[in-house]
Order: C-alpha cells, then structure tokens, then sequence
C-alpha cells in the first residue's frame, strides 16, 4: 500500500485565486451591461447628435460620422482650423448609408487638402457658400448611388 500524501497550496496562492476571481466577475458583469446598454441605446443614436443648426427632413438622418476636422492652412504663417462637416441623408437607404461610411477617409482627406491649399487670410475672406459648394461638388464625385444635397458646417473655429 502506497502513502498518499496530499498538499494544500499555499495561502498566497489561494488569495491570488480568489482575488482574481473577483476582478474576472467583474469585468463580465461590466462587459454584459454595457453591451446591454449599448443594444438598447442603438436606435435613438443617430437622432441625438443632430446639430441643432441643421434640421433633417422627416425620414432623414444628419450623417455626423466625419467628426471633427483639424487643418493647417497654407502659407507663410499658417494657422490650425478646426471643422465638422455635416450632411442629411436617407436613413432608409441602407447601401447609400453604407457607401458614406466606407468614404469617410476620402472625405475628410478632401477637406483637408481643399481647405489646406488656403492662406488663413484667404479662408477668413473666402465665402463660406463658395467653399461648401466646392466641397459638396468633390464629395458628390466620390459617391455612385446617392448624392448629398448640402452641407454643414456646425464648427468651423479658428486656432
């Protein structure tokens, strides 16, 4: 007959367990109810981030999906202009929507290079429908099953 001998781990080993134990139950039950809010939050998202200037139509969306914009001006001194562009699109149409998105990097990559290729002084005396105009013409060129109707500027705020 063999002699089991059977050993109990060490106290600091257990406390570590336990401790870990804690954390992980943790972060599950913060993982499960942000995911909870996050799914019962998803359809009145788009709603509360029109800006207040621009009104969509009924059945309409505001696309704010392009954030915020930062360019640095032309020329000798050039200056830092921070920008959000903003457009109403068909909620409905769901391939529409899904080419706006897949062109967010286009669109802000235009902006930067329109409004980069200015002078500060040229863009604080440029008209600003003359400067939607020609970046609602570039933008519209980019897209195959819509096109967007007019822009907005809720910030445009020079550093």
């Amino acid at each position: 007959m063999t002699k089991r001998v059977e050993t109990r781990p060490a106290e600091a080993a257990l406390i570590a367990y336990r401790v870990l134990l804690v954390v992980f139950l943790v972060l599950l039950v913060i993982f499960l109810a942000g995911t909870i809010y996050g799914l019962a939050a998803r359809g009145r998202g788009e709603s509360a981030e029109q800006p207040e200037a621009a009104e969509a139509a009924p059945g309409e969306s505001m696309f704010t999906a392009l954030g915020t914009i930062r360019v640095s001006t032309a020329g000798i001194e050039p200056a830092s202009l921070v920008i959000s562009v903003v457009f109403p699109y068909n909620h409905n149409d769901r391939p529409f929507f899904e080419e706006l998105v897949s062109r967010i990097g286009d669109f802000k990559t235009i902006t930067v290079e329109y409004l980069g290729s200015f002078s500060a002084e040229e863009l604080q005396e440029a008209d600003t429908a003359a400067i939607n105009a020609e970046l609602l013409g570039r933008y519209n060129a980019l897209l195959k099953l819509g096109q967007i109707r007019e822009l907005y500027f809720p910030d445009f705020i020079w550093l």
